[in-house]
């Protein structure tokens, strides 16, 4: 009866040991993947934040150039030549 369940207890532990050889690759894979994910992911939100500070001159050298349009147009408009 030893020997039938040592045989038993070898055979179980054959199973887990090739499952989690099986398993291990694939977790391994996937765990890349995520952290590729995320690294990409903080590249856009970094881009992003970088890019705040520029739109916001922008827009407001858009808001300063469209009131000195407006300025110079209602002067000039009401000159008479």
């Amino acid at each position: 009866m030893d020997m039938n369940d040592a045989s038993h207890e070898q055979a179980v532990a054959i199973v887990i040991l090739v499952i989690v050889l099986t398993i291990s690759p694939v977790i391994i894979v996937l765990v890349r993947h995520a952290t590729q994910t995320i690294q990409v992911t903080s590249w856009v939100c970094i881009r992003g934040m970088l890019r705040v500070p520029r739109h916001t001159v922008m827009s407001k050298n858009l808001v300063l150039h469209t009131s000195l349009f407006k300025f110079v147009f209602l002067s000039t408009r009401d000159l008479s030549f």
